[in-house]
């Protein structure tokens, strides 16, 4: 957990949500949230 608040160098390589269907099936409920980050702030240096 504290990865992603601490290295935020490089995209998160196993971080994702689940649609809502997908989440149906294990009795929850899915997350409405995206993320965008503009290709000028995917440089890794």
């Amino acid at each position: 957990m504290y990865s992603k608040f601490f290295d935020n160098m490089g995209p998160n390589p196993h971080h994702m949500h689940q649609s809502f269907e997908d989440a149906k099936l294990g009795g929850q409920e899915g997350k409405p949230e995206s993320y965008y980050f503009p290709p000028q702030n995917q440089q890794c240096r």
